[in-house]
């Protein structure tokens, strides 16, 4: 016993790294191992201050690094101290995660403490109606992490006034997506709890006026000159301006409005990160994504279902005529992609929080190479949902993320039958593989990325039977966490 504790011991030692500490206890397993630890305390570089005979555990100060080696212990089990109050998140809460948090897998940074703490964040929307009075957020007044608010429409109309016919609640929504949880119903919402924001109202219910977008550079600048690096804006704008004549076209979706440029410039000059609600144009003939979604950097958030790696109908895609893709990537939303994108805008922050020497370009590129179908991504749902988990790892081990998809080389094989897709084409492919879920999503493209057609089916016993579209180059296939991109090798589709 004493040999494996002290063992414990000088690992611990020589792998002490940083700096903030936090109260915790440390419950040990028997009197065994709290006689063999509590004597080794400084050995660990732990100064215990008292310890408690009742519970059998060590009050102690200890960072981060110190907390995920304890952790690694079998015999130790590590509790914060104090209660669930705001921004304090313990590891033995019964607050749940909010459908989002578990796609993406927030458990792997709340586990680490990561808050966004330190990070200044912000929100470009269109009203924050009732924000104080909603206990979702109450944290953030209670603990003064409002650093500014700033009203560009009315500039004298109280702050966090509005009209609630006229969704100026709509930004308050978005910061519960941020950083929100529910103590009543004991629900986490959002990932970035501890940091610092920055609001600012640009835009009107009662209307589309052009102006509103003058007043979102006005607002990025603003949040630049504040030292803001991480902004969210769900506001997006298309064809609803009160003048049709100033209405935008689905072609214009490219990139070259003015708030796109403004947008463009502060990631590439300014080494912001911006993160953009797609739109909820899907279903809609307009179809594609807003603007400034459609800056070439702006990460664009699409909003897709639960359990299967498929886009919500209404989220918008991502142009054919672009020469890169969008949207970026999607998490569960079942109300719009404006709720979507600060889920990703939170974990951003934690990331942030965790390394504050990462590069927008870095985080952008750490974030999409997590993601489910990275590097074979579509139009409808980017590279998929990212990946708390890899991202923790990444940032752990400074090594680059690998991708899971597995990639295969397919001459289709001629067979007489179809059960599972309709009508008996002439020529298949079929696979055999090992099933994770019940229904399978396949999107076959052209291009590499641009979506030809979109089938969600059923496998039969693990067998599965695709026909090629006739432009299809490569198809994707999801089924649950299995990730399978086919190649088809025939030139232009001819067998």
């Amino acid at each position: 016993m004493k040999i494996t504790i002290y063992t414990f011991l000088i690992f611990i030692s020589t792998s002490v790294f940083g700096r903030q500490t936090e109260k915790h206890w440390v419950y040990y397993q028997d009197t065994v191992t709290a006689t063999s630890c509590r004597d080794s305390m400084e050995v660990w570089g732990i100064t215990e201050t008292y310890y408690s005979e009742w519970l059998n555990a060590s009050s102690v100060s200890i960072n981060n690094s110190q907390r995920e080696l304890l952790l690694s212990h079998d015999q130790l089990k590590i509790r914060k101290q104090g209660n669930l109050i705001p921004n304090d998140f313990a590891e033995d809460s019964d607050e749940k995660l909010s459908y989002a948090l578990e796609q993406i897998g927030a458990n792997h940074f709340i586990d680490n403490n990561l808050t966004g703490k330190g990070v200044k964040i912000g929100i470009i929307d269109g009203g924050f109606l009732g924000a104080p009075d909603n206990h979702n957020l109450s944290h953030f007044f209670s603990n003064k992490q409002i650093a500014a608010y700033k009203d560009f429409i009315t500039p004298k109309l109280k702050a966090y006034g509005g009209n609630s016919n006229l969704d100026d609640q709509h930004g308050t929504e978005v910061w519960e997506m941020l950083g929100g949880h529910s103590i009543k119903k004991k629900i986490r919402y959002g990932m970035a709890t501890g940091a610092t924001y920055y609001l600012a109202r640009t835009d009107h219910g009662a209307g589309e006026k052009r102006i509103e977008e003058e007043y979102f550079v006005q607002a990025l600048e603003w949040m630049h000159e504040k030292g803001v690096r991480l902004v969210n804006t769900s506001l997006g704008y298309t064809n609803g301006y009160d003048k049709e004549s100033e209405n935008y076209t689905p072609n214009q979706m490219d990139g070259s409005s003015g708030i796109a440029k403004a947008t463009q410039y502060a990631i590439e000059h300014k080494g912001m990160v911006i993160v953009g609600a797609a739109g909820n144009e899907g279903n809609l003939p307009w179809k594609v994504i807003n603007t400034p979604a459609d800056a070439k950097d702006v990460i664009a958030v699409g909003a897709s279902k639960n359990k299967l790696l498929d886009k919500m109908s209404y989220s918008s895609i991502g142009p054919l005529y672009l020469n890169y893709l969008k949207p970026e990537l999607t998490c569960y939303s079942s109300t719009g992609t404006s709720f979507a994108a600060p889920i990703i805008t939170g974990l951003i922050a934690c990331m942030m929080e965790y390394n504050k020497t990462l590069t927008n370009k870095q985080i952008r590129e750490i974030l999409l190479q997590s993601c489910d179908l990275y590097p074979y991504g579509n139009n409808y749902v980017g590279y998929g949902n990212p990946n708390g988990e890899k991202i923790i790892k990444w940032l752990k081990n400074d090594q680059a993320i690998r991708s899971d998809v597995k990639t295969i080389q397919i001459k289709p094989a001629r067979i007489s039958i179809n059960r599972l897709l309709g009508k008996p084409p002439k020529k298949l492919v079929k696979y055999k593989f090992k099933p994770k879920g019940k229904s399978l999503v396949i999107y076959h493209k052209y291009d590499g990325w641009k979506v030809l057609e979109k089938k969600i089916t059923i496998h039969e016993n693990g067998r599965l039977q695709i026909r090629k579209p006739e432009k299809a180059t490569q198809t994707t296939i999801v089924d649950g966490n299995n990730v399978y991109e086919l190649f088809w090798n025939e030139p232009n589709g001819n067998f």
